[in-house]
Order: C-alpha cells, then sequence, then structure tokens
C-alpha cells in the first residue's frame, strides 16, 4: 500500500475537491480556474472532451451540451445541445472515427448522436433498468451495462443487440481494453472485476470494491474503490501495481470518476495523485461533490463537474 505522509501533503483550506496542477509541476499555486459554467440545468454526471478544444456534459436535465473552448482566454462557449433521453445521462463516450457521441441514460437507453450535425442517430433499448454505463468496443460495436444486472454488445450498422451477457451483479461502470487477452471490463456491485475476452465470456475475476474504472493506454486499469483508495492495475500481468490513498480522500458517490492523466503523470479522482512521487494536491473552489473528471488530451487541462450544474476548466 503507497499512501501519502503527512509532510508530503500540499493542503489548501477547501479539502473535499478534486483538481489539477499542471503537469510535472506540484506547486499548488500554478494551478489555475480558467472558468466555471453553469453546464446543465440539474446535475452535472459526466464530462467529456471531444478534442483538445471541444467537450460534451450530461447529467440530470436529459440534455448533452457539447462546448467549445475559446483560447487564449478560455471561454466556455455552449455550441449545441442534444436531446432524445427521457432521464438523466449518466456516461457519455466518442467515437473520433466516426464522430459518434455515445449517451447511457436512467430512462433504460443508449443514444448515438452525430456531433458533427447534432443528429440523434439511433437510441439502443432493451434493458429493462438504468443504463450506468456505455463505451465504444469499435466504431461499429457498443457495450453497455445496466442495474437490471446485464452486459448488452450492439452492433451499429444494424441497430441491434447482438450479444446479452448476465453477469448476476449490477454493473457500475464499464471500459474498453485496447491490449491483452481482455476486450473490455465490468466493476459491479458484488465487489468483483471482471475482464472479458472476444467471446464475451469471464476468464478472470479479481476482488475490488470497484465504483468506477478508467483505461488510457490499452496497459494501465484505473479503479476507484469503495475503500476511499484507487487501484492501478497492469492488465497484460492482471496485477494491481499501486494502490493510492490519502488521509482525507473519501469517494463522493457511485457516480465518483477517477481519470489518468494523458502522460500517466497524475491520476486524479476527488483529489490530484502525482505518480512519481506520491503526493496529492487539493484546491479550492466548490464545496460540493465532483461527479466526473476528464483530462485534455493534451495534457494540460481538467474539467471537474459538480452536484450544483457547475463544469470547471482547471490548467
Amino acid at each position: 500500500l503507497l499512501e501519502t505522509k503527512t509532510n508530503e501533503m500540499m493542503q489548501l483550506q477547501q479539502e473535499r475537491l478534486v483538481l489539477i496542477n499542471k503537469i510535472r509541476d506540484l506547486n499548488e499555486q500554478h494551478a489555475n480556474l480558467f472558468n466555471t459554467e453553469e453546464a446543465n440545468d440539474g446535475e452535472v454526471y459526466d464530462v467529456l472532451w471531444l478534442s483538445t478544444e471541444m467537450f460534451a456534459s450530461g447529467g440530470s436535465d436529459k440534455r448533452v451540451r457539447l462546448w467549445r473552448v475559446d483560447h487564449p482566454v478560455s471561454i466556455l462557449c455552449c455550441q449545441s445541445t442534444l436531446v432524445g433521453c427521457n432521464h438523466s445521462v449518466t456516461r457519455l463516450d466518442f467515437d473520433p472515427e466516426s464522430r459518434l457521441l455515445l449517451g447511457a441514460s436512467n430512462d433504460n437507453g443508449v443514444r448515438l448522436w452525430n456531433v458533427d450535425n447534432q443528429r440523434l442517430m439511433t437510441s439502443f433499448m432493451g434493458h429493462t433498468d438504468k443504463v450506468s454505463s456505455a463505451r465504444f468496443l469499435s466504431s461499429t460495436q457498443v457495450v453497455s451495462g445496466s442495474n437490471d444486472r446485464l452486459i448488452k454488445i450492439w452492433d451499429v450498422r444494424s441497430q441491434r443487440c447482438i450479444r446479452s451477457v448476465f453477469p448476476g451483479s449490477t454493473i457500475l461502470d464499464i471500459t474498453g481494453i485496447k491490449k491483452g487477452v481482455a476486450t473490455f471490463t465490468s466493476g459491479h456491485f458484488d465487489r468483483k472485476l471482471r475482464f472479458w475476452d472476444s467471446c464475451f465470456s469471464t476468464f478472470l475475476v479479481e476482488k475490488l470494491i470497484v465504483y468506477h474504472l478508467f483505461c488510457i493506454d490499452g496497459i494501465h486499469l484505473l479503479c476507484s474503490t469503495r475503500d476511499d483508495t484507487l487501484s492501478l492495475l497492469d492488465v497484460r500481468k492482471y496485477q494491481t501495481v499501486h494502490i493510492y490513498s490519502a488521509e482525507h480522500y473519501r469517494t463522493s458517490t457511485d457516480l465518483s470518476r477517477c481519470v489518468l492523466s494523458p502522460l500517466m503523470a497524475y491520476c486524479a479522482a476527488g483529489f490530484t495523485f502525482s505518480f512519481p512521487m506520491l503526493k496529492y494536491i487539493t484546491l479550492p473552489f466548490s464545496r460540493h461533490a465532483v461527479f466526473s473528471l476528464n483530462w485534455n488530451p493534451s495534457g494540460h487541462g481538467l474539467l471537474s463537474a459538480d452536484k450544483q450544474k457547475t463544469v470547471c476548466f482547471w490548467k
């Protein structure tokens, strides 16, 4: 267990909120809040960069909004609003090849929009309970997990479900894996992390109390767990590389996200952890639970979304 020591902490007054300083710079005075915006008419459950200048947000107002960051002053401008969901949007994913944006919803469905013309392309309906997570496995396949304890594989071209798997436990999150035997991983309410192969059969189960999963390079898998730690796994060996903890860190909710920076210098989830030095940083701003985080693909800049409608852009 790798644990932050008291004399290594860099801490400000507000301890609950997430955020970030510049890559390779642990001095808190360099962490700047560039802008905030009331992103949705309700809780913002997920934010996702679509490019280095454009991102999407979704939440309890049933809508997905597309935003652009205008440089150099980093003003957040809402470009368009995507509709089609009948309940909260819980999870977003994007396929840059097809230019399709994926949204999981509490109305038991998954939606696909084209971000170029803002059209709703299709709705995948078939789950009997809230869809907690949905991801692109490829440009032509989508995987979704639900509170109905089913994992479904959808074909984008035929717009049909081509496979259903019943792991027997509520799915909290799903993420794709690009390298190794497994094609995707699912975290469950029964405290297990399941790896799935191309035949959609589980071949390995890890006993982790998982809230959220994040895989950035197809090799390293970051898990936010119910014991208020972050676990970093190597999916090639299916072994835990590190467990990160901090004295005041608490996982906000089942919806809380964790992320790795593009250069693998930091992981973030409520606090920001530095891999090389095992320090964590807190920055003061919001007093509300942070639901989602997403690092800019360039490595410079972090989005955070919270319970009170707000998206913050940190750089």
